[in-house]
């Protein structure tokens, strides 16, 4: 047999925290063990009653030595049912002739039906579940949304072009290049005419606009920062042309809210789908279960965050079970169609382009329009 705790290391090599925790585990199982070798148990007796019946009875003070066998065996099983399966314990080096011994154990204690082993199992199943990842992997759902965004932007974009001579407010600012030279801040007119940079002017207009003194503040910083994104600012041309630069200030915000409302609300719902599909997960999950592993605590670990992946086991576990069978049976955002309901060999984000289901298009007939 392999002893993993007799190689040698240098300080500070990786495998030293693992070395430590192979110890301490092994530790407490011989202590375990150790510990129900030492067990005893009373003697049974048969006793006559006065009737003349013979019964069995505990004698009050002798013992004997408790069924060690029968502990090592249920103590190793119920240790092979809570990693999901005998081969999942023994992934390590399942070709061993110990290994072959365990699972010669385990047969005959749990039988070769993993319902059977189940029975043995100390802790409860614990699904993990990405549900964002999981929804990525099923439909490319970001790539449905990124595409959704970009139409709407589209439109945007669209409708600020038909309102562009509208709200073109050039005829009443002077423009203004920002340039850093040597530590100092120049603004360049881009006009031939443009009177110096008035500082104090520009912040009334923002003032007007009513950009908050703090913003203010920030913006005549980054005006400071030659690595400041700020390249040009405006300035009113004169105090006649201030209330006509915050009309058109207003007519513009008016004209991008519709369009900011339906980005907002895309982005709006794309979390909530995201938290009622995990709820979906979750339920059809625990429903399985019930169906499944009657009698076996199930908890369901969903997980949102975007970055979360799942690492698939490389063997089939109770939990495993569990999870691909919510993946093929919860109905995905948009269509209410669960992944086995769909054509095996075309992806689900065609079908969904193809039905027309972007999902712009719910936002649509959420709001009635």
């Amino acid at each position: 047999m392999n002893n993993p705790t007799t190689s040698s290391t240098e300080p500070g090599d990786p495998s030293e925290v693992w070395r430590r925790e192979y110890d301490a585990a092994l530790q407490a199982a011989i202590e375990a063990l150790t510990a129900g070798a030492r067990l005893r148990r009373p003697v049974l007796e048969q006793v006559e009653d006065a009737e003349g019946n013979h019964t069995w009875r505990s004698h009050p003070t002798k013992t004997e030595q408790a069924d060690w066998a029968e502990f090592v065996t249920r103590a190793v099983a119920g240790a092979a049912a809570n990693v999901g399966s005998v081969e999942a314990a023994l992934a390590g080096r399942p070709g061993s002739w110990e290994a072959e011994s365990v699972r010669s154990m385990v047969a005959s204690t749990a039988g070769g039906d993993p319902a059977q082993l189940l029975e043995h199992r100390t802790e409860p199943v614990r699904v993990r579940v990405a549900a964002a990842a999981l929804l990525e992997e099923l439909m490319d759902v970001s790539g449905l949304y990124d595409e959704s965004q970009q139409i709407l932007e589209a439109a945007w974009e669209d409708a600020e072009a038909a309102l562009e001579g509208e709200l073109d407010e050039r005829r009443y600012v002077w423009e203004y290049r920002v340039e850093h030279h040597q530590g100092v801040r120049t603004m360049v007119p881009l006009e031939e005419d443009a009177p110096p940079f008035d500082e104090q002017r520009w912040r009334e207009d923002l003032v007007a606009l009513g950009v908050p003194a703090e913003s203010i503040a920030a913006i005549a910083e980054q005006l400071e920062d030659p690595n400041s994104f700020i390249t040009a600012v405006s300035v009113s041309r004169d105090d006649a042309a201030r209330p006509v630069l915050v009309d058109l200030d207003a007519r513009r915000r008016a004209a991008e809210a519709p369009h900011v409302q339906r980005i907002q609300a895309l982005e709006d719902q794309q979390t909530r789908e995201l938290s009622e599909y995990a709820q979906r997960l979750q339920a059809e999950i625990e429903a399985e279960a019930a169906r499944r592993f009657g009698g076996v605590q199930v908890v369901v670990d969903v997980d949102l965050d975007p970055y979360a992946v799942d690492e698939p086991g490389e063997y089939v576990t109770p939990e495993y079970e569990l999870l691909e069978h919510a993946r093929m049976h919860t109905p995905l955002p948009g269509s209410g169609l669960a992944p086995i309901e769909y054509p095996p060999t075309v992806p689900i984000v065609d079908v969904e382009r193809e039905a027309g289901r972007l999902p712009h298009a719910r936002l649509q007939t959420e709001s009635g329009e």
